[in-house]
């Protein structure tokens, strides 16, 4: 994209730029919309964040690193045999009564026999701040212990989406990648204002997850699209152009001519 000229920071004289933002609910529009219009560039990441602000909807940041996780462009299993199921369901943002109705919910799923014979996980998102370990505990009798991945290994290993997985999760950004690697699944809402625009905004992207509305206390069943490979390989070029016009790749230096060398290779 070619990028507008604009006003340096006031400070200290560099770009203004703000990339994929999540702006609703807002907690005053007029200001977000003055401090945007003063950007270099600028986009959101979801519809009503884009009519709020007056600028630019493109998506979110984390498309620019699909080609890091080891499952996207993966090969789905041949045979079409389901991958693991993953749960993770967030405590923190919550109201009382929703977190424990969700964790109802993802119980009555798994003890509904429809993943028998499938591995069951959990995965931790932000350790010792949402406290997502709350739920594995209380799912601990369904899910081995050795079967829950901290976020130390999350760290390490990478994301462990892989084609054909079903995911169950409050998290906007394993909807995200787990849809963009050919995953299944149900994005649960845990409020009606910033979760739920931002589910809303993968959905409208075409992930074809199932939504849960916030505090329900039954899953719909997990869902695709199967296209969604393909779309969120396309929406990670966007992304990497808008990267790199804003961050252009340095350039090599030359290397220099070699010098002349006596006529026995010697100076």
């Amino acid at each position: 994209p070619r990028l507008k000229p604009g006003p340096r920071h006031e400070r200290g004289g560099a770009r203004f730029l703000a990339t994929g933002l999540g702006l609703m609910p807002p907690i005053d529009p007029a200001r977000i919309r003055e401090d945007l219009a003063a950007a270099d560039h600028a986009t959101v990441r979801d519809s009503a964040s884009a009519e709020m602000a007056g600028v630019e909807l493109g998506v979110n940041d984390a498309f620019l690193g699909l080609p890091r996780i080891p499952g996207f462009g993966a090969r789905p299993d041949p045979t079409g045999q389901p991958g693991d199921v993953w749960i993770s369901i967030q405590s923190d943002l919550t109201e009382p009564g929703v977190f424990e109705a969700h964790v109802t919910a993802v119980r009555a799923m798994l003890e509904s026999g429809r993943f028998d014979g499938r591995t069951v996980r959990y995965l931790e998102s932000i350790p010792g701040t949402d406290r997502d370990r709350r739920a594995f505990d209380l799912l601990a009798d369904l899910i081995p212990a050795e079967n829950f991945m901290s976020f130390v290994q999350l760290w390490h290993e990478g994301f462990p989406g892989q084609p054909l997985q079903t995911w169950i999760t409050t998290r906007y950004h394993f909807h995200q990648l787990a849809a963009a690697v050919g995953a299944e699944g149900v994005a649960i809402e845990i409020d009606e204002s910033y979760y739920r625009t931002k589910h809303q905004s993968l959905v409208d992207l075409g992930t074809g997850f199932a939504v849960a509305p916030v505090g329900s206390d039954k899953l719909p069943e997990p869902t695709s699209d199967p296209e969604f490979r393909l779309e969120a390989g396309r929406l990670h070029r966007a992304k990497l152009a808008e990267a790199e016009a804003l961050y252009p790749r340095a350039r090599a230096p030359k290397p220099e001519p070699a010098r002349p060398k006596g006529i026995f290779g010697r100076r």
